[in-house]
């Protein structure tokens, strides 16, 4: 709770100043608990993170493909507009520090369609 009253003053003091906050979107990561909720859900296991031997555990990516992403994709950032207010500038990073299921562009191509897809839905 302490942490979400620091991002309400912090936004409030950067729109105060003129700045615009860029808020986060939906990048395709989810825990692995989401099998229990939708069985059927397409998610790949990614391997640790790679910058630094740390004990973070694996995290798990939504295909983009899967109807999922866009429907938590666009939920997700729904929430965040809702609690936040919005300036209109969102960002992710899908595969911070870590390493893409596949470096095929198609892939890649299809993940970056996904989270502007659920950015502008």
């Amino acid at each position: 709770l302490r942490f979400l009253s620091l991002q309400f003053k912090i936004l409030e003091q950067m729109r105060s100043f003129g700045m615009t906050p860029v808020l986060p979107a939906f990048s395709g990561n989810v825990p692995k608990g989401i099998l229990r909720l939708y069985p059927e859900a397409r998610v790949t296991r990614l391997g640790p993170w790679s910058k630094f031997n740390c004990s973070f555990s694996c995290s798990y990516i939504l295909d983009p493909r899967d109807p999922l992403f866009l429907r938590i994709g666009s939920l997700y950032l729904a929430q965040v507009v809702k609690q936040f207010g919005t300036n209109h500038i969102y960002n992710t990073d899908t595969f911070n520090e870590m390493t893409p299921p596949s470096s095929e562009p198609n892939y890649l191509s299809a993940v970056s369609r996904a989270v502007f897809a659920a950015m502008t839905a």
